[in-house]
This record gives structure tokens, sequence and C-alpha cells, in this order.
């Protein structure tokens, strides 16, 4: 009830619905400043930030003081159910590593000031710190940032995962390899180099799958350029592999708002290193007939990394490597319904119904939709030009294919064959621009291997990928 003779303007919200008071914290929040105001300012909050004269003001006062608020210095943080309060804005923070500390702040620039007069290290590091959500129910000197109780629970499981990970004298040559050089060969654009030597080196000291992942990947770029000490290499990026996959299916079992990060990320470098390693055959796409997986490794991780995290997406685009989340959401620069030349082609290989050799329903309808996104493919790397780059190939064909198609492709059927003859002018396309070393010669081998599996009856259809890769057929 509002007190006779002191009307609001009709321009005024009501007071319970400016002020909303949280009983569990005895504060009065302010909705249209998302922050609570000290109980001796609500006065001057209202005449200052509202521009609401004295005159309307007692309403607000009256309605104010039907409540117990507490001075800031006696407002409890929220328990683990209350976080996060509805009423407050979630920032994207950071939370100090040094043992025992767990400092909490908004910018990189006041994590190191700091560290610098609180742990007297004038030069900290990225690993001094993580991300984290955090809020704050004040502002000005008495903003006091606090984070999720869980979060702090999981904060410290993870600190003593980390014990159990102990980096030896060649680890760290490849962390610090993966800083200086690794990352650059990954990223595409100064966002994503920021985000892959920054952002996922920082994330991955607090989720030992990721770090793993992380290390292999380096381990494997050494490889590459140290021959002398390739078996070393290779071997040490095996054993992180080894220790990194168990860990992140796991992960993925019950992706949260404390892992969801490291579980995309790590889908990431996994499957770089499922590219790039030895053990993987050369036919990229096609698996053993007797593999007991329907997909390739690479394209599991891929498709385990974004899938799963579908539920915390939303935290992903606005945490610290959202710039890889960007990636898989950018539009297409092709009008939607937009057809090429290469629809004609990868058409025309159907065989007519009434043939002897025509193929099921089934499989015509899965063609259909492949080609097209092929197709689709194709006008959006012409549009992309140099931009056009490696995650583009994976998310504009083989991210979208169905399990019939590769159940398909599994048996090496000719319709499947095909496409994949023309995904390989694609992924020519990035090696010719962009050289990427874990997917170099991919290109030529994977076309070999289509040319061991496909009947040469069909090789009219792969025509253009045979002249642009200079495969010859024997």
């Amino acid at each position: 009830m509002v007190s006779s003779g002191q009307p609001l303007c009709p321009t005024d919200p009501q007071p319970s619905q400016l002020l909303q008071y949280l009983p569990n914290h005895h504060v009065l929040i302010c909705a249209a400043c998302g922050y609570a105001v000290q109980p001796n300012a609500i006065s001057r909050h209202l005449k200052e930030i509202h521009r609401i004269l004295r005159s309307r003001r007692k309403p607000y006062l009256e309605y104010a003081s039907r409540f117990n608020l507490r001075d800031p210095a006696d407002v409890d943080a929220p328990q683990t159910r209350d976080f996060p309060v509805p009423q407050l804005p979630v920032e994207n923070g950071l939370i100090c590593n040094h043992e025992g500390c767990f400092h909490l702040c908004v910018t990189i620039k006041r994590m190191k000031a700091h560290w610098n007069a609180i742990h007297n290290q004038c030069n900290a590091e990225i690993s001094g710190w993580r991300s984290v959500p955090l809020q704050t129910f004040f502002r000005g000197i008495h903003l006091r940032y606090f984070t999720s109780p869980a979060y702090m629970h999981r904060l410290i499981d993870c600190s003593l995962s980390l014990s159990r990970l102990s980096l030896d004298s060649l680890d760290t040559v490849y962390l610090k390899h993966w800083i200086s050089s690794t990352h650059l060969t990954i990223a595409y654009d100064q966002d994503t180099r920021a985000t892959y030597r920054d952002a996922i080196t920082n994330v991955a000291f607090h989720h030992p799958f990721l770090m793993h992942g992380l290390l292999s990947c380096a381990a494997l770029h050494m490889a590459q350029l140290e021959s002398d000490k390739r078996e070393e290499h290779l071997f040490r990026a095996g054993i992180h592999q080894d220790q990194s996959i168990p860990l992140f299916r796991a992960a993925i079992n019950s992706p949260t708002a404390e892992n969801c990060d490291a579980i995309f990320s790590c889908s990431h470098l996994l499957v770089i290193h499922s590219l790039a390693s030895e053990c993987q055959d050369e036919s990229l796409f096609l698996i053993h007939s007797h593999s007991e997986t329907m997909i390739p490794t690479w394209l599991y991780f891929l498709r385990a990394g974004c899938e799963m995290v579908l539920n915390v997406w939303h935290l992903i685009e606005a945490g610290p490597v959202k710039s890889l989340a960007l990636t898989w959401e950018s539009p297409l620069p092709i009008p939607p319904d937009a057809t090429g030349p290469l629809l004609t082609t990868l058409f025309s290989a159907i065989p007519p119904l009434e043939s002897s050799k025509a193929w099921p329903e089934q499989v015509v309808v899965e063609y259909h939709i492949a080609a097209k996104a092929l197709d689709t493919a194709f006008l959006a790397a012409d549009a992309l030009s140099e931009k056009f780059g490696f995650w583009d190939v994976l998310r504009l064909w083989p991210i979208g294919l169905s399990e019939e198609f590769m159940r398909l492709l599994r048996e090496w059927h000719p319709s499947t064959l095909i496409l994949l003859a023309h995904f390989s002018v694609l992924l020519n396309r990035v090696e010719i621009m962009h050289s990427p070393w874990f997917i170099l010669g991919r290109a030529r081998r994977l076309l070999k291997t289509v040319l061991c599996k496909l009947d040469r009856q069909w090789y009219p259809y792969i025509e253009v990928p045979l002249k642009d890769i200079d495969v010859s057929v024997h």
C-alpha cells in the first residue's frame, strides 16, 4: 500500500517492482540497476539515479522500512542453492590460483595488480588465475564479488587433481612450445590466437583432460619439427592422448558450467591429435569394417564436443573460449537456397530407377541430403575465399553427416565414396592456403584411398577431384 498524500508519478515504478527484497540475504535489489542498495542510501539512490523527487520518495522509504536490511559488511554470500542470484547480473571474472587465496576480480589488469601487491610477483602468468562466473550485491566502495560455493569446491578438487598431474621437464617444454608456437598453427585470426594461447591454457591448468590434450598436440607438433627426436615426441604424445581420452569421455557425460569450456576446447585438440597422429590410417573417413565404431575417432570427438554441451552452450558463448563457439555459429555467406554446378554433377551419378544397378531408395535419400550439403560447402568456400579454413571444412560437411551415411561409408558404397572424393577438394584448398601441419597430404591420401575402394565405372563422376589434386588413375 502506498500512503495517502504521497502519490506516485504515473511514470514512477511501484516500490515493490523497483526494490526487490531478498529475505535470504536481507538486501533490497534495485531491479533497474541490478545491484543492492545500502540501507542508509536508499533516498540518495532514488534521487541521484532515478531522479525521483523528495515529494515522491516517501512510498519507497516506507516500503523499505518494512524489512530488516543488513549493512554491506554483514551480508553473506549465497549458498550453493542460491547461486546465481537471479536479480543480479553474472559477470565473467577471474579467481586467483595462489594456494588458499581465491581472490576475485573481473579484469586481468586487476588480477596482475593483485599478484604484484599480495604475492610479490610483478609478471604473473596466466596459470596464476582462471575464469569463473561472478556476482556482487553492492557496487562502489562496498563491491565484493562472490562465486558459487559449489564452484569453489570444484576448484579445490581440480587443484587436487592437478597435484597428481606432474609436469616433468619435457612436458614443461611442450607447454612452452604450445604457448609460443603450436597455438599459432591452430588458430585462424587474432581472437582465436588469444583464445588458444591464453584462455585454453588457463582452463587446462584446472582440467587435467584438457592439459593432456594440449600437451599431446604440442608434442605432435614438435615431432614434425624435430626429426631427430620424432619418436620420443610421438611416444609422449600418445601417452598424453591415452590419459586425456578417458577423462574427456567421463566429462562429456555430465557437462556443467565448470567444465563446459574445457570439454569444448578439448574436443578441438583431440580432433587435431587424431588427424595428425601416425596411428590414424590414411583414409581420414573410412574405418575398418571390423571396427566396433561407426565413425572415425576424430569425427566422434568433434561431434561429442559440440553436441554434448548444447545445454550449456550459452555459457560457452559468454565464456573464455567464446571465439571458438562463434566459429561454429557464423552464418554462411550465401543465400539459404543457393545451389551450384557441382550439384548437377553429383546428381547425375545416381543410377536410373530402372537400372539393374539402381540404388535403394534410402541410399538415394541419404545421397541427396549429403550432396546438397557438400554443394553448399563449396559455395561457402568460394564466398569465404582466403578466409576459408580448417574448421570451416569440418563444420560445413562432416559434422552433419548422418549415422546412416556413415554406415554406407563403412560399407564403401559408391554414393558415399563419390562425395568423399569431392570433399577432398575442399580439404586440398585448406592445405594450399594455410598449410596446417596436422592435415598436410591428407587430401591426396584420401582421394587415393577412395580410388582403391571405388569401382572404375564411377570414375567419370570424380574427374574434377582427380584433376584438382592431380591424382592419376592407373
